[in-house]
């Protein structure tokens, strides 16, 4: 749908969708093939979806002209008729949430925003601009189908406070970008875009968000089912303080596997002479000055921090390598090892200094715990919002 030179937006977001939970995977699994100092958790839970609170920045995305009148249906979703404009603001919508959520991601993804959608391969049978358009369709069944449900049930919310803190937002990010308010309608939601017809849309949203709030509310698990909960996924909601030192082989890519066994055997004899002095009573941080790289140095020997030590540190926030080391039962204070990298010519020092719940776990696993019950009663309250795509304008609906 339109693809105009829209300002990223930051959208809170309520739903969680499949694709979301794909990208999750396949994002951290490009990064920790590429990365092995860093590791992005995937926190659980309910994203809020819709409602525009904030601008972030602005990336240019290719722009797309629309040839139907923006008051013809353009889709219908469930009993709800669809208009061009409506659909142009839920597109839109979905895409800078995306380009906002995944932005530093996109080369691994194979997406290049200065190139129209439509001529991107997500998937042998789709186009980027296809599986944009399955994600806003999904965001409006769900959206509607809370609707539905809200009025069905009497609920009721005043919008108009979240609404004046988003006109305000806007007029900000208007500013900051030189345009005016209008203008910045337009480059946000879609040409046609103005700031009275995408007024009732935005409502809907923020009613919406208030409305799953109340659900998670009130399906949130009693302390003995989070406690439960926590006892069965211990290291996932469990913090760990380390010291770590990473000794890297210096092959390139053109070493023949002698160079490279070679290398990783002096890192090795490095590495243990490492342990071997800190357990003789060396400090660890000097340890580092002494081992690190000349470039390195700097870092262990800056006085306001101690570059080696990692506090409150989920296992996800840990690199793979040492993450199970580190996160074992049985590990005790002051426990020091020597660890191969499985991925890269690297060999890790790591040395354990204490393990404990977070402190906002319980917090997270009631709301986890909470979401997969309204996403269940979101999921089947959307099989009631089927699509019929009276033009033929998504592909994806008959794409392997």
């Amino acid at each position: 749908m339109a693809k105009n030179n829209a300002p990223e937006v930051k959208e809170e977001q309520k739903v969680l969708t499949k694709y979301d939970r794909k990208m999750a995977a396949r994002k951290e699994k490009e990064i920790m093939d590429k990365k092995s100092e860093k590791k992005f958790k995937v926190i659980s839970g309910i994203s809020i979806f819709v409602v525009v609170l904030f601008i972030v920045a602005a990336i240019a995305t290719p722009i797309y002209l629309k040839q139907k009148n923006m008051k013809d249906i353009y889709v219908v979703v469930g009993d709800r008729e669809v208009s061009g404009l409506e659909y142009d603001y839920y597109y839109n919508a979905v895409v800078n949430s995306f380009l906002t959520s995944y932005g530093s991601y996109l080369p691994y993804l194979g997406l290049d925003t200065s190139v129209d959608y439509s001529e991107q391969a997500f998937s042998e049978s789709m186009t980027w601009e296809d599986e944009f358009n399955r994600m806003a369709v999904e965001q409006m069944r769900q959206i509607f189908a809370l609707s539905a449900d809200a009025k069905k049930n009497g609920f009721e919310y005043d919008v108009e406070p979240q609404f004046q803190e988003h006109q305000e937002r806007m007029k900000e990010a208007a500013s900051a970008s030189e345009v005016s308010l209008s203008e910045y309608y337009k480059t946000s939601f879609g040409e046609n875009a103005t700031v009275s017809n995408m007024e009732p849309i935005i409502k809907e949203g923020i009613m919406v968000s208030a409305y799953q709030d109340s659900l998670i509310q009130k399906n949130l698990p009693s302390d003995e089912e989070v406690s439960a909960y926590y006892n069965e996924n211990i290291s996932d909601y469990d913090h760990v303080d380390y010291r770590s030192f990473v000794f890297t082989a210096s092959a390139t890519a053109t070493s023949s596997a002698e160079e490279v066994e070679n290398a990783m055997n002096e890192l090795k004899t490095s590495a243990d002479a490492f342990v071997s002095e800190r357990a003789g009573g060396a400090d660890f941080e000097e340890l580092c000055i002494k081992y690190a790289s000349e470039n390195a140095k700097a870092n262990y020997e800056n006085e306001t921090t101690e570059y080696s030590l990692s506090t409150q540190k989920y296992k996800s926030d840990v690199p793979s390598d040492i993450a199970e080391w580190l996160f074992d039962s049985a590990r005790k204070e002051g426990d020091i090892t020597v660890i191969k990298s499985a991925t890269y010519n690297q060999y890790y020092v790591v040395e354990f200094s204490k393990r404990y719940k977070a402190e906002d776990a319980d917090e997270n696993i009631s709301n986890y715990l909470s979401s997969v019950i309204v996403s269940e009663q979101i999921a089947a309250l959307t099989e009631e919002f089927p699509i019929n795509d009276i033009h033929g304008n998504f592909k994806y609906l008959t794409a392997e």
